[in-house]
């Protein structure tokens, strides 16, 4: 233990030198005790990247993909709402990766959930589920805004 640590344990140590709060992290320098936030914790283990598309509708990040140990033309279905696209891997499909193993949106696609050139999309990878989802800036919009409610 380093010595300006051991004198902030001392310092906010009760009676007979116990803590009082035993979750409480002092503050470099300050020597205030802070409590402990802890992590919170996922409901989900999904892989998320932000991404671009290009001009083909390419996605340009494929962390996601690797994620879920897709190879390579890998067969998927993609079917999609006005600001989600849903991609499940399949045994037969007519969309796969590409050879180099980036998904690539059809323009079908692309159109109706208004994707354009260069905006960005969140890729969601669900290895339980062996699919991907790409969302919308406007569908995290939804999102948040129904998360956050009335925040300012």
């Amino acid at each position: 233990m380093r010595p300006q640590d051991a004198a902030a344990q001392a310092d906010s140590a009760g009676p007979a030198g116990v803590l009082a709060f035993p979750e409480a992290q002092a503050v470099a320098g300050s020597g205030l005790p802070l409590p402990g936030l802890g992590r919170p914790k996922r409901s989900t283990r999904a892989r998320y990247a932000l991404t671009t598309s290009d001009r083909q509708g390419r996605l340009a990040d494929r962390s996601p993909i690797l994620a879920l140990s897709w190879p390579p033309l890998q067969p998927v279905s993609i079917t999609a709402t006005q600001d989600t696209v849903v991609i499940p891997a399949v045994a037969e499909g007519r969309g796969s990766l590409t050879r180099q193993g980036f998904l690539q949106l059809p323009a079908a696609i692309r159109y109706r959930c208004h994707i354009r050139t260069g905006d960005r999309l969140l890729i969601a990878a669900y290895p339980d589920r062996d699919r991907v989802v790409v969302y919308t800036l406007a569908a995290l919009d939804d999102m948040i805004n129904t998360r956050a409610g009335d925040l300012p």
